[in-house]
């Protein structure tokens, strides 16, 4: 099974948030997923609407990257764990 691993970066461009954007809204999420190594999406709702607000309003802001940076890894995730297509 093919899936993404996108790597951390301290800026990702405005094509990269725009398709991760495009990706998470044509999909619907519900429930809980595990990341492995101690990492635990509770609400997929919720977490996909938070990493969307700040993917959309600090894109530009490197204080954020992390947080951009676990966003395309929740897409990775979702991919691999077979939840979604790429």
């Amino acid at each position: 099974m093919s899936h993404i691993t996108t790597p951390y970066k301290i800026e990702y461009s405005e094509e990269e948030i725009n398709d991760l954007l495009k990706w998470f809204d044509s999909h619907d999420f519900e429930g809980s997923i595990d990341l492995g190594k101690g990492e635990k999406v509770l609400d997929l709702k919720k977490a996909i609407g938070g990493l969307a607000h700040i993917a959309k309003n600090y894109r530009q802001n490197p204080n954020f990257s992390g947080q951009i940076h676990t966003f395309f890894h929740l897409r990775d995730e979702l991919i691999r764990q077979g939840r979604a297509k790429e």
